[in-house]
């Protein structure tokens, strides 16, 4: 029977690590609910450390908060040095029509959400010059502790010479569907479309240690009911 119930914790343990094995960096946008953050397009800069509920134009409650020089939301015309720059002029399709940034100095922003998530991440540029360096991306949890980060300037860098505008998806999907923050961290970082994906269920995510021991007394219930057929 002991031998039964070790197999089923650790298949269950070999699920688990296939699961994460899933996890990591993504490029490309999954294809959820968009924060475009137009409520912003006002053609100067509103500076905000927050926290501030950015989600009230798609009704979820994300709130962004930042640490660091000078915060805040798009408007106007933003300078990424090698990276070209972003603009937007007051109108709607005229630029990026509101985004979100830290300035140059600045340590990082963050975007909270009060339910679960299996992805998130935002259209974004940085300056690559600027400091502090690098440019990263993390994931928080429930309590705000980081899951995942990732070195953009590394693992997914982001080249836009003298380009306007321009910029690339970076965000971080967990199949656990235990994301409940989003944070850019360092050089001058700017963020527009922030996009991401509800997880299934329960927003509070079961632990894993939880999940391995109901599956190993699965196994031991299995085991008895067989032995009494």
């Amino acid at each position: 029977m002991m031998k039964k119930t070790l197999v089923a914790i650790s298949g269950a343990l070999a699920l688990t690590m296939a699961s994460q094995a899933n996890a990591g960096l993504i490029t490309s946008a999954p294809g959820g609910t968009v924060i475009d953050f137009s409520q912003y397009d006002t053609g100067s800069y509103t500076r905000d450390s927050g926290p501030t509920d950015v989600g009230v134009l798609v009704g979820e409650t994300v709130t962004y908060t930042a640490v660091g020089s000078r915060p805040g939301f798009g408007g106007g015309s933003y300078g990424l040095l090698a990276n070209g720059s972003w603009t937007d002029p007051l109108g709607a399709g005229s630029g990026r029509d509101g985004f979100a940034f830290i300035d140059n100095g600045g340590i990082s922003m963050t975007f909270t959400f009060v339910k679960a998530l299996t992805s998130v991440g935002a259209f974004i540029n940085y300056c690559p010059s600027c400091s502090p360096s690098p440019a990263t991306v993390e994931a928080l949890d429930i309590n705000g502790l980081v899951l995942e980060t990732y070195n953009l300037e590394t693992l997914a860098p982001i080249s836009t010479p003298n380009q306007t505008d321009a910029g690339a998806f970076r965000g971080i999907s967990r199949t656990q569907g235990d994301i409940f923050g989003l944070r850019f961290a360092n050089r001058l970082v700017v963020a527009d479309d922030l996009e991401f994906v509800f997880a299934n269920g329960s927003q509070v995510p079961v632990p894993a240690t939880a999940a391995l021991l109901a599956l190993g007394l699965a196994g031991v219930g299995f085991k008895r009911k067989k032995s009494r057929a």
